[in-house]
């Protein structure tokens, strides 16, 4: 069947059914393909074919997006780009009708290469299996010509060469295991770290030096100034062939820090260190926390020794569970023993001392002032032994006649000292008026209050008292103190009573200017 134009006999559309092509022909003009009245697809007179572009410049153009679907016996989404034998088949990139990267296969180097058209990138060769950067002959499996930048790990297995231009520049950064070179004379090479213009910014070198290459050395230097012959680098670490570690002062010529790996041994100011920890200098541990360990295992001794000039004068240590410090001197070093009973026991020599030949100061280094929230054992270590109190003060006592104050005025101060459970008291009263009350004299509030000793006796303590201005006129005076209580009972005697008879004093002995001044001692509760 053919259907041909009334007026153009020379466009036409041919559907055959007897073997031969179908055809659609258009004579002077292009075929175009409509969706409505939108034009959506057209052949133009050059013989090509745009979609969504009425100007098509090559067999193929579309504007838009083009997808390919995977095809039963096809790969998925298959784009076959087949070129000559020798032929450099590649996919341009345009942006506004510029060219920007073009991907090839470039069949003299056998890559196929993502470049900006110079033949300069990314090159992939899926012979060899190598991956070149900036060059078109990788010789490794990553073969970067250039800076790179790798936020990430690097695992190498062999050698490692980044250059700064090409292959024929110099390494600005090798890392390798040792180059040639024979047992007699071996040969190394270093680890560069070179900055502006090939400026030495620092280096590691590591070297065998011993003929049959047993054992070496690494070193590394940083710059102290920036030279290209390493002329400015100095030591800053080195390491010898035993593992010991040493650190260098700012110059590089002095090791300052040493690592002993033979003995397990670390020295700060010593390259030397005698014990696993050795400072020569000083020492400053900060932490909130505690800031220093010491352990000591196995037998009981010193946990930290202090020595003047490399003799011990001191140490702390342990005797079991409890915490000791002394003197180092063997007979008569003194010391403390902190025990885990709530007792502090002194030391002699190092060990407990129960000879009572250790001193709390003496005559001419004196303690100011002890605490004590007990008692002290003086000259024996017996109940009898204890002193469990000492105190000194001032009370007031008060004149009664008849157990009354009625009427009475006078000046009246004392004094204490309790020692023990001993009691002494210092009084004095001056009566300006002796009162209206009758009856005996006694003298209350005194601060502790009297023991009972005996229930035949009516007090545990007398004491003397001197007067004058009596309305009597007395031989002797005193006070008796009363058992179980905190009372003083006046005493004496007149001449007409007798040296031998005492009696109790009453409102009849005071006149109203009487004093009196009274020392008494008693043993109280």
């Amino acid at each position: 069947m053919c259907i041909r134009d009334r007026d153009s006999q020379s466009s036409y559309l041919q559907l055959s059914t007897s073997g031969s092509d179908a055809q659609v022909f258009s004579g002077a003009g292009a075929l175009k393909f409509k969706t409505g009245s939108s034009e959506a697809a057209r052949f133009d007179t050059s013989g090509n074919f745009g979609i969504n572009n009425s100007a098509p410049t090559t067999p193929l153009e579309v504007n838009g997006v083009v997808r390919v679907n995977e095809a039963p016996g096809v790969s998925n989404g298959t784009i076959i780009i087949d070129a000559l034998a020798t032929g450099n088949p590649n996919l341009a990139f345009q942006q506004a009708g510029t060219y920007k990267g073009y991907i090839h296969y470039l069949d003299s180097s056998d890559t196929i290469c993502l470049n900006d058209g110079s033949g300069n990138g990314l090159h992939y060769s899926p012979t060899l299996k190598r991956l070149g950067i900036d060059t078109n002959a990788p010789s490794q499996a990553l073969d970067v010509v250039g800076n790179a930048e790798i936020n990430g790990n690097i695992y190498n297995n062999g050698k490692l060469n980044i250059r700064k231009d090409g292959a024929s520049e110099r390494e600005h950064l090798v890392i390798t295991n040792e180059q040639g070179g024979s047992n007699s004379s071996p040969t190394y090479r270093d680890i560069h770290f070179n900055g502006y213009s090939g400026k030495d910014r620092g280096r590691i070198t590591v070297q065998d030096r011993s003929n049959n290459k047993v054992g070496g050395f690494m070193e590394l230097q940083t710059a102290r100034s920036e030279t290209t012959d390493g002329s400015g680098l100095k030591t800053s670490i080195f390491l010898d062939n035993d593992g010991d570690i040493f650190f260098y002062e700012d110059t590089g010529t002095t090791a300052k820090v040493a690592w002993n790996a033979t003995n397990e041994r670390f020295g700060i100011g010593t390259t030397v260190p005698s014990t696993t920890l050795d400072v020569a200098g000083d020492t400053t541990i900060t932490k909130n926390d505690t800031p220093l360990y010491l352990n000591r295992t196995g037998s009981d001794g010193e946990v930290l020794r202090v020595s003047k000039d490399g003799t011990q004068i001191g140490y702390l240590g342990n005797i079991s569970a409890e915490f000791s410090v002394t003197n180092a001197t063997a007979t008569n070093g003194a010391g403390i023993c902190l025990q885990n009973n709530l007792f502090v026991t002194p030391m002699k020599g190092g060990s407990k001392d129960s000879s009572s030949a250790i001193s709390l100061g003496n005559t001419s280094f004196q303690w100011k002032d002890i605490y004590l929230g007990g008692g002290a054992y003086i000259g024996g270590t017996g109940t009898a032994n204890k002193l469990d109190d000492y105190e000194e003060g001032t009370f007031t006592p008060t004149f009664k006649i008849n157990n009354s104050t009625a009427g009475i005025s006078a000046t009246q101060v004392g004094a204490y000292t309790k020692i023990g459970n001993l009691v002494t008291l210092q009084i004095f009263i001056e009566l300006s008026n002796k009162g209206s009350s009758t009856g005996f004299a006694t003298i209350s509030g005194i601060p502790f209050t009297i023991a009972t000793l005996t229930s035949s006796w009516s007090g545990v303590g007398t004491g003397p008292m001197v007067w004058n201005n009596m309305a009597s006129a007395l031989v002797q005076a005193g006070v008796v103190v009363n058992r179980s209580s905190q009372i003083l009972t006046l005493i004496g005697h007149t001449a007409s009573s007798g040296n031998a008879t005492a009696q109790q004093l009453n409102n009849n002995n005071f006149n109203n200017n009487s004093y009196m001044g009274i020392t008494v001692s008693y043993l109280s509760t």
